[in-house]
């Protein structure tokens, strides 16, 4: 009787992919969250709606540090896309649907490389039962160096079972933390969520004779960078003048919905290598060529396994190099301390 009990226990607490997930729920929720709130007399800014459901008397890291990081930011500035707000290209957005022969499925036509706000105006338009253009059954969507513009532009048009997993996403981001996550919420009406959140130290060798002061893009003021040029400089009988940063960096990755059929993908990166170029049909979540847009993944486990994977391999390298640099560099520093006699 104690065995069967036991076995029961082991049994109902066995990680299992729910099978329901599997069928098509014919779930297509669409709308913004945020907007609703809005429709309700919500009083609040948009981040302010975004982060709270309710106020609660016990103060929220999420809540302060992502409101910390949007000051200042202004929802009629991206509407009318003025200023940097309009220009600057940091974003991808690839919309599918697969209910047709094709094997590639039918894809929603956007521009590789996206402000804050045409990825915002794009995701304001109705994503399912659209007259117009495909139903955006599975949606990607990719930012390099996340800004607080950018951040609303997601905040804005979140649906109400993405809200939570982008509260999470962001500032998992933003506090540079350690996660990989399976979560399937016990109660309520069930989403199920898939997160890989990887910190790194990312080193690199810049161009000499050069105001590395003016750095190209947007830059995270909460990722520190250190000049480690005094440690890592000219090796022995090398003519590399070359300036050395190492900076703090994260990806963060998420992956929810109702079924295998309908879902979102997140994903935030600091790369300062990362262009987005007109007409690359790279996936760049998957990052160097390995995904192609139009050769799609439509399991979201298979699609988030493929993307740990490479994720987990890029980190690794990046580790490694830093750790490998510093080996010679210490060793070199040891033999010129010997070798003048300071020992």
């Amino acid at each position: 009787m104690g065995d069967k009990r036991s076995g029961y226990r082991l049994n109902s607490l066995a990680k299992k992919w729910d099978l329901k997930y599997s069928k098509d729920r014919k779930i297509k929720e669409d709308g913004s969250y945020v907007e609703f709130k809005r429709s309700k007399n919500a009083v609040d800014d948009s981040i302010g709606l975004f982060l709270q459901d309710s106020e609660s008397p016990v103060p929220s890291s999420v809540v302060e540090e992502v409101t910390e990081f949007c000051q200042e930011v202004s929802l009629r500035a991206l509407k009318s896309g003025t200023g940097m707000v309009g220009e600057r290209q940091a974003a991808w957005l690839d919309d599918r649907d697969f209910s047709g022969p094709e094997s590639s499925g039918r894809a929603r036509e956007y521009n590789s490389q996206l402000t804050a706000t045409e990825l915002y105006r794009h995701l304001k338009v109705q994503r399912f039962d659209n007259p117009d253009m495909p139903d955006a059954e599975r949606r990607l969507i990719y930012i390099a160096n996340l800004d607080p513009y950018y951040m609303l532009a997601i905040a804005e048009t979140a649906s109400y079972s993405q809200v939570r997993v982008l509260r999470d996403a962001i500032w998992n981001h933003l506090a540079t933390q350690a996660l990989i996550s399976v979560q399937i919420p016990p109660k309520g009406f069930p989403f199920f969520q898939l997160e890989l959140h990887l910190p790194y130290l990312a080193l690199r060798a810049l161009p000499p004779n050069k105001d590395h002061s003016q750095k190209r893009g947007y830059r995270n003021p909460l990722r520190r960078s250190t000049d480690l040029s005094f440690l890592l400089g000219p090796a022995r009988n090398s003519r590399d003048q070359r300036t050395y940063l190492m900076h703090e960096a994260h990806i963060s990755f998420v992956v929810c919905g109702s079924d295998d059929s309908r879902w979102v993908a997140y994903a935030f990166e600091e790369d300062d290598r990362r262009d987005l170029c007109e007409g690359d049909y790279d996936d760049p979540i998957a990052s160097n060529g390995a995904l192609f847009a139009n050769e799609p993944l439509r399991n979201p486990r298979e699609y988030f396994l493929t993307i740990l994977k490479v994720r987990m391999a890029q980190v690794l390298q990046e580790w490694q190099y830093v750790v490998r640099k510093l080996e010679r560099s210490i060793g070199y520093v040891g033999l010129r301390i010997f070798s003048r006699g300071y020992v």
